[in-house]
């Protein structure tokens, strides 16, 4: 019996220090999650503005922070805990990410690690660990520049352009438009139906087909909290029709939704922001359309003037307009969401408008169908160039200034939009010659002998006899030339735009960046002066002969070879110009046709001018007018911005999982 209570005692002593032993493990493992809780509330206070690459090799490091928050929460048992930290995020399903380099972490991620020594028991220590996720909470909203559905205002005036844009084989009408507006889904919405599965997989910069992206719609359409409404059923409606085989669409073209909403696969709150229908839909059947939004060609024939036929081609590259996301203090030009870090941020669509039509010649006085006119004054117009476009703004949430009433965010824009010129380079010249040798040549005689009245006594009082013929009066027009030019100047700004939700929400009024912008259109065309102050010179040539005579004017001799006044004048005449001036001088000219030359060539160019005003001034006005630009986001030389939805405000750092 002795025995057996010394070998009960001996098992009863070591089961209880084990028992202390297993106690004193599990206490340094609740130690240890406390303190890699604590230290992962204090690392994400630090998040949000720096780099994994800053956090690693720049001061204070992620591993100095998180050894100072250690030394502030001493008092576990064991050893003094060792810490591992890991950056990243957390992704759409909940899950931490790790993240490198140069993206920004909005989570970390923190193992604490001690030991504890065993007073009795088989092993002389045991160790204890834990680990913890926190994540930064962030503000969230979202925003957009210009809006599909606020140009269905227009009514039916938009539906061409829709047609065209969307690559739509036949016509929607007007009420199909504003079913498509009247619902909304969201990225979350969509992500999750089983054609896609995930938000990074609707994400996905390889993008998704046209057909996926519309059953996806519908999905979300029939599972979001307002399926079964009558919105939802209507815009399910289209939707169906779209994917008939007769709607015109290429199911199968692919479009990146990257390209029409910014957004990060990660931010669960963006996600699940309400996105019209329309506005995703649309963007997208126009990129899957072609590689930009918008590439036509408008033809343009002058060929009546004599300067030929083109076409004014118009393309436009469609940015992300909607943003979803928190406030981005340094974002990058070109407004994409490429990696974590990347804030709230839309751009304009970018339109370029080019025309340019070869030099022609034309004639701006042709009277050769005159049998006593030569020659003619021509304008060698071109080559005609117009080059320009708009957009290039973009816009960055900066704040969420409340989660009201009211609920605001400040957006800050930067436009640098680009201006639109035509130049129209006229040179001007030629020459209009009148032939005088069809008059009688007594006349043409007495003309002569008039103007060379020394000739005329040098024959009658002994010397030499003249005679005159083919009389030719020439206006000789300098060159001149001048550049006509009409544009509607680009315009700059960058000013912070207060956004209120419900008041700056679709269908309400939007925000307008700048308050007052310029319209974006040209001016007509106009005639310089300078074209009609060139310098014009009027000669008179003819040829002329002659024979000697007595005193009393009888001939001694024959007659010379005809000469021409440009080889050398008869003795006496003058041999300068008539006139020497410019245009406007000819009409106080009294000879035949030339006063005339200034009125003829101011006519023909002002109708060369109407010309280019009603095909290319026209033309271009329109395309910038009323429809066109608030389907491309833009408005006038500005920015139209909406809110989407009430903001979210977000707290103090939260622990994950």
């Amino acid at each position: 019996m002795a025995v057996v209570a010394a070998a009960t005692s001996l098992l009863l002593v070591a089961v209880a220090a084990l028992t202390v032993d297993i106690g004193m493990q599990r206490v340094a493992r609740t130690d240890m999650q406390s303190l890699a809780d604590v230290v992962a509330l204090d690392l994400a206070l630090e998040l949000g503005s720096r780099t994994v690459d800053e956090f690693e090799n720049q001061a204070p490091t992620i591993e100095t922070l998180a050894m100072e928050s250690r030394d502030r929460n001493k008092g576990t048992v064991g050893s003094v805990p060792s810490l591992s930290t890991t950056l990243g995020r957390i992704d759409a399903n909940g899950d931490f990410q790790e993240l490198f380099d140069d993206a920004v972490p909005t989570a970390v991620q923190v193992a604490a690690r001690t030991s504890v020594d065993f007073a009795f028991g088989i092993a002389t220590s045991g160790s204890a660990e834990r680990s913890a996720v926190s994540q930064q909470t962030e503000d969230t909203a979202c925003f957009e520049l210009g809006s599909f559905a606020a140009a269905l205002d227009l009514g039916d005036s938009v539906l061409g352009p829709f047609a065209d844009f969307l690559g739509l084989g036949t016509e929607l009408e007007l009420v199909n438009y504003e079913a498509l507006a009247s619902a909304d889904v969201s990225l979350l919405g969509i992500a999750a139906a089983p054609a896609i599965g995930s938000p990074t997989a609707l994400l996905d910069p390889s993008g998704v087909s046209v057909g996926t992206l519309i059953e996806a719609s519908i999905y979300a359409l029939q599972h979001n909290e307002d399926a079964g409404s009558a919105e939802n059923n209507a815009a399910i409606a289209v939707l169906n029709g779209l994917l008939e085989t007769d709607s015109g669409l290429d199911l199968d073209g692919t479009v990146a939704i990257a390209d029409v909403v910014s957004v990060d696969a990660g931010d669960s709150a963006a996600l699940s922001a309400g996105l019209n229908v329309l506005e995703l839909i649309g963007p997208s059947l126009a990129l899957a359309n072609d590689d930009s939004f918008l590439d036509v060609a408008v033809p343009i024939d002058l060929s009546s003037l004599g300067l030929g036929a083109g076409s004014l081609t118009v393309s436009a590259i469609q940015g992300p307009r909607f943003a979803c996301g928190h406030p981005w203090p340094t974002p990058d030009d070109s407004c994409t969401v490429v990696k974590t870090g990347g804030g709230a941020c839309a751009r304009q669509s970018q339109v370029s408008i080019a025309l340019v039509l070869e030099e022609s010649t034309i004639p701006l006085i042709d009277l050769s169908g005159f049998a006593p006119v030569s020659a003619g004054v021509t304008a060698t117009v071109g080559p005609i160039s117009l080059a320009g476009g708009v957009g290039n703004g973009k816009g960055v949430l900066s704040s969420v200034d409340s989660c009201g009433p009211p609920d605001q965010i400040t957006v800050s824009t930067r436009s640098g939009l680009l201006g639109v010129e035509l130049e129209v380079p006229i040179t001007l010249g030629g020459s209009v010659a009148v032939d005088l040798s069809v008059l009688p040549t007594a006349l043409q005689n007495l003309v002569g002998n008039v103007l060379n009245l020394p000739g005329l006594l040098s024959g009658l009082l002994g010397g030499f006899e003249y005679q005159y013929r083919a009389y030719r009066l020439t206006a000789t027009i300098d060159e001149v030339g001048a550049t006509l030019r009409a544009s509607s100047e680009g315009t700059t700004s960058a000013e912070a735009a207060q956004l209120e939700s419900p008041t700056n929400d679709r269908p309400g009024a939007p925000v307008r960046v700048p308050e007052s912008p310029q319209p974006l259109s040209l001016g007509d065309l106009a005639v310089p002066s300078s074209l009609l102050s060139g310098g014009v010179t009027v000669a008179l040539t003819y040829e002329w002969r002659r024979r000697s005579t007595t005193i009393a004017g009888i001939p001694t001799g024959s007659w010379s070879d005809w000469k021409k006044s440009t080889d050398g004048a008869p003795p006496g005449s003058s041999s300068g110009p008539l006139f020497s001036g410019d245009l406007s001088g000819l009409a106080t000219l009294s000879a035949p046709l030339l006063g005339t030359v200034d009125v003829a060539i101011s006519s023909s160019l002002n109708q060369v001018i109407a010309g280019l005003n009603n095909q290319v001034i026209d033309t271009v006005n329109d395309i910038l007018g009323d429809t066109l630009l608030p389907l491309l986001g833009l408005s006038g030389s500005g920015m139209d911005l909406y809110s989407v939805s009430r903001p979210l405000c977000g707290g103090p750092p939260q622990l994950v999982g």
